[in-house]
């Protein structure tokens, strides 16, 4: 519900703050003075194109804010909580600002917003019927949620939705593996080939560190073995040894030992060092006798790690990870191996799903076909006591023969269609040419259609247009009764619709020396019967049209008792 509406140098309006209450709200006030700017300025803040010539003269920039109060099951809640924007106990506050230079900005909740999402959220906001470019009963998606809500359908509607999107997801999954198919054979084969390649080297963690060890001792045996017996001489076996040289240094601290016994410990070090230099050379022996050349070994070595190499340059892949791709590819190998199988698996799931939403969907239009001949037949009657007694609905309900022109929202395609006129072929609401007739068109369908609509605030703009008496009585009793269950908010001239209010507020232009100012403001009962009066009698108000506004206002049930 809108509860607040600021506006602040737009066109001749300068400054103005409105309160709004639950309820059936007339604006009134003469000719030209502004009354239409309230409209303009409601559709600024729900994403209107801004013109930056409605930038009051004199002045850099407008302003308008309008808060709202949503109710805990609100769409608009939804689209706020899916955008980050949620106000504080369920507020929302739209504030637009037009710069005389530069572009407009728009913020929700205090935060920037896009102008495209002042447009979806004032969807669920506002509803403007009139002239205005918001009038969405004119979009087929309203019209098809008005006869499901008044079919009870829309819990079927969702089902249906539910369907079509599994059905959806069925296809897809059955065209990725059909696409899939096309590239498998010779996919297939090459990996056959690669994965046969991988395993039949079988190559181990670690083995190719352990290949490169062993390559570099085969290839190096002869320098091994000439090294190892220069050593075998040099510690042991030729004249003049290191075994033989600490020998005779442990002979000659042998006898000096027994002269100073401090030279005991070199004498026992020397020693030591004679035994470990022999149990080397010892060591080296063994190790020359088990070395030999094996030139065999060796090939069968080299011939290993090049073909690591040239399955790793071939894979662009380190030797250590062949053994981890030889997995994958087997993986994937087997994957196409089976795809025949979940081929077939998928296609039976796309039949099984396009029957479920078939049937769905089939149920569908039955409810919505139900529905249609009795919403038409309601609204019909509606219209015909708001001035156009020759005016008929019809709700046309054209459904496809095959699920695959359907959609999320079922096979049907549903359109409001209305004759006017005697003679006349139903035609579609947009191509009704008047909007008052159009006006009141939407305020017959808000009437039967008001326990059902999402949308809280609900705005005519001159909907009388063209009628006069009983049938404005008419009207005005039709939006009071609308606004027993939605906020409604109506510009009006004619006293019959304004003595139907819950509320009033006069729109009336002042001048002074700077220019001319829009004011609006909020009527007492005894004002709201001079000011009946005054749209009763024009300029001449008299005693006789102020009792004919206190009778209307006391018929209506809003005078004081």
């Amino acid at each position: 519900m809108l509860q607040h509406l600021s506006i602040r140098n737009l066109a001749v309006m300068a400054a103005c703050d409105i309160e709004l209450g639950s309820g059936f709200t007339v604006l009134t006030g003469e000719t030209g003075a502004g009354k239409s700017i309230l409209v303009d300025a409601l559709g600024l803040v729900l994403g209107d194109r801004a013109d930056l010539d409605q930038v009051r003269g004199g002045t850099e920039q407008a302003e308008i804010t309008a808060a709202f109060e949503l109710p805990p099951n609100s769409p608009a809640r939804a689209l706020l909580h899916e955008q980050a924007l949620e106000g504080d106990d369920g507020e929302c506050v739209i504030r637009r600002v037009l710069a005389r230079e530069g572009r407009s900005k728009a913020f929700v909740n205090g935060r920037p917003t896009p102008v495209q999402t002042l447009k979806e959220l004032g969807q669920w906001l506002v509803d403007i019927h009139g002239q205005g470019e918001h009038h969405t009963l004119l979009n087929g998606a309203t019209q098809r949620d008005l006869l499901d809500a008044f079919s009870g359908a829309t819990e079927q509607a969702g089902w249906v939705a539910e369907a079509w999107g599994t059905w959806r997801s069925a296809q897809e999954r059955l065209g990725e593996l059909e696409r899939s198919q096309g590239e498998r054979e010779e996919r297939r084969e090459l990996l056959r080939f690669q994965v046969a390649e991988l395993e039949e080297l079988a190559l181990q963690r670690g083995e190719t560190e352990q290949l490169e060890a062993e390559r570099a001792r085969l290839g190096s045996v002869h320098r091994l073995m000439e090294g190892a017996q220069a050593l075998v001489q040099l510690l042991y076996e030729e004249e003049g040894s290191v075994s033989e040289r600490l020998g005779h240094a442990q002979a000659e601290l042998e006898g000096l030992a027994e002269t100073d016994p401090e030279l005991a410990e070199a004498r026992d070090l020397v020693g030591h060092s004679a035994a470990q230099a022999e149990e080397a050379a010892e060591a080296v022996r063994g190790y020359l006798n088990r070395l030999e050349a094996d030139p065999e070994r060796l090939e069968v070595v080299q011939e290993r790690l090049d073909t690591v190499y040239q399955l790793s340059r071939k894979h662009h892949a380190d030797p250590e990870e062949l053994v981890d791709l030889a997995g994958r590819l087997r993986a994937e190998l087997d994957e196409l191996e089976e795809l025949g199988p979940r081929l077939q698996a998928a296609r039976e799931e796309v039949e099984r799903t396009r029957g479920i939403y078939a049937d769905a969907a089939a149920e569908l239009s039955r409810m919505r076909k139900a529905g249609a001949e009795k919403l038409a037949e309601r609204v019909t009657e509606e219209i015909q006591v708001l001035g156009m007694p020759d005016a008929a609905l019809e709700v046309a309900v054209d459904t496809a023969e095959d699920p695959e022109e359907g959609g999320a929202h079922g096979m049907d395609r549903v359109e409001l269609r209305v004759r006017t006129n005697p003679g006349e072929p139903p035609r579609p609401l947009a191509k009704i040419a008047s909007g008052g007739e159009l006006s009141r068109l939407s305020l017959g369908i808000q009437v039967v259609l008001a326990r059902h609509t999402e949308v809280p605030t609900l705005i005519f703009d001159e909907v009388d247009v063209g009628v006069s008496g009983a049938v404005a009585e008419s009207v005005g009793r039709k939006l009071r009764t609308v606004g027993e269950r939605s906020q409604v908010l109506a510009v009006t001239h004619l006293a019959q619709v304004a003595a139907q209010g819950h509320h009033h507020l006069r729109i009336f232009k002042e001048t002074d020396a700077e220019g001319a100012y829009t004011r609006v403001e909020p009527l007492s009962r005894e004002e709201r019967v001079e000011e009946i009066a005054r749209i009763l009698g024009s300029r001449n108000v008299t005693d006789s049209t102020r009792a004919n506004a206190r009778e209307m206002l006391a018929e209506a049930g809003t005078a004081e008792s």
